[in-house]
């Protein structure tokens, strides 16, 4: 069994704070309003089937409530609540609930089936059926394999949205590569993310446990008046950590590549480096690199007018500030030479690193160019591509940019279509094609 990688076991610590808030109260609220007003226009019909309908119902909301979280998380927002849609529209968690409600029904589905036969078999069942499977003597109950299914029940919610997150399409909610990518190896992973679904509002519930007891020993329309929020804040707190964790463990299998987002495709296009680069240099001196003479060399090489020496020098010097912490300073030097950016041949690693860098200072067209040129080295590269994705949704805000915006949601559907973030993608660029007001023409250029 391997040791947890180090992005998860933190995470979900980070998901349980973030969903201790008020606004957990209002997500209990909005997830269980839908289920008891079906439940108040149905009870007075006599139909089974009616009778169901608000279970129904309430499963639904459910599975679209976690779904939304997940998406959510997947993009890195973990504190808004139902009505947010950073993770993309309504059609991106339908079709994630969606691909979940598969995966729940067909883990239910031999339970089912044993069910029907057995209550078509001859034999008669004992006073204790209706109670409880274990409780039935031997030949009545479910067979000891089905028993043992039946307890592993307790992983499939999560282990469901995980998959239906992480799945590009219905097809590859059973491929064999992406469960093994999701699940292989990380036993201990999987059982700290059950315990901070079940034990967040099992903890919670505890808490307030010993309150409502003292108010209802003094009133039982006060612990009643009590108990409402109570389960409202707990249902809400459920909802939340459950989503958020499944978000939040597909996230962490991108960043550690546990999966592979899909296979690598020819690039699509845009601002490639220029042919025939030679490969990055590793620093001279990696422990201890003076970035500061590296810095001066390469700028003075630049002066001189040896263009030649100058990139070589800066291919060199880029990467050895980022690897001493000296963000600023590699910076400053990709800056100077964002003439030559496509002669530096800088790895994806370093490109990704200074796009994320160029971004913080709200440089949206440099940062672009980083990121872009990054996916056409590996399409599956997941900080290029939420680098991406947080440029487009500003680009798509302002008239004069939404073509660009346009451009960056288009490269990314064709660069990575099987991308967990491809539904966000065509949700921005359809929102971003009704804000256009011309068409789009060529890569962000550095």
């Amino acid at each position: 069994m391997s040791e947890p990688g180090p992005g998860f076991p933190k995470a979900v610590g980070r998901v349980v704070f973030d969903s201790l808030s008020p606004i957990a109260l209002a997500t209990g609220f909005l997830v269980l309003l839908p289920p008891v007003l079906v439940f108040w226009a149905v009870k007075d019909v006599r139909s089974p089937g009616w009778t169901l309908l608000p279970l129904v119902v309430g499963m639904a909301t459910h599975l679209l409530a976690v779904s939304r979280f997940s998406v959510n998380t997947l993009v890195g927002e973990t504190e808004g609540g139902l009505l947010s849609d950073a993770g993309g529209g309504f059609g991106v968690v339908a079709r994630v609930a969606l691909r979940a409600f598969v995966l729940l029904f067909l883990w239910i589905l031999p339970v089912v089936l044993w069910s029907v036969l057995r209550a078509r078999s001859d034999v008669a069942a004992p006073p204790l059926a209706p109670l409880s499977p274990f409780a039935l003597p031997m030949g009545f109950g479910p067979p000891p394999l089905l028993t043992f299914y039946l307890a592993l029940g307790i992983f499939v919610p999560l282990v469901a949205l995980i998959v239906a997150t992480a799945s590009a399409d219905f097809r590859e909610l059973f491929s064999g590569p992406l469960w093994k990518g999701l699940f292989g190896g990380k036993s201990l992973q999987l059982l700290v993310a059950l315990s901070g679904q079940i034990g967040a509002p099992v903890a919670a519930l505890l808490l307030a446990f010993p309150f409502l007891l003292i108010v209802t020993q003094q009133s039982w329309k006060g612990g009643v008046a009590l108990g409402i929020p109570v389960f409202l804040f707990v249902t809400g707190l459920s909802v939340a950590v459950h989503g958020r964790l499944a978000g939040s463990w597909v996230a962490a299998a991108a960043e550690d590549e546990s999966v592979a987002l899909e296979e690598p495709h020819p690039a699509a296009g845009g601002a490639p480096p220029a042919p025939g680069r030679p490969e990055p240099v590793a620093p001279r001196d990696a422990a201890t690199p003076d970035t500061a003479g590296l810095e001066a060399r390469a700028l003075e090489l630049l002066r001189s007018g040896d263009d030649a020496a100058a990139v070589s020098a800066a291919r060199q010097a880029i990467p050895a500030c980022l690897a001493a912490g000296d963000g600023p300073r590699a910076l400053s030097l990709f800056r100077s030479f964002l003439g030559h950016a496509n002669q530096l041949g800088l790895d994806r690693g370093t490109l990704t690193s200074l796009g994320d860098l160029v971004l913080k200072e709200g440089d949206l067209q440099t940062a672009a160019w980083a990121f872009w040129t990054a996916m056409n080295e590996e399409p599956s590269n997941v900080k290029a591509y939420k680098g991406l994705l947080k440029i487009a949704e500003q680009q798509s805000a302002r008239a004069e940019t939404v073509g660009e915006a346009i451009r960056i949601y288009e490269f990314l559907l064709q660069a990575a279509p099987g991308s967990p973030f491809a539904d966000h993608a065509r949700d921005g660029l359809l929102l971003a094609q009704k804000r256009a007001r011309s068409g789009p023409a060529g890569a962000p250029r550095a």
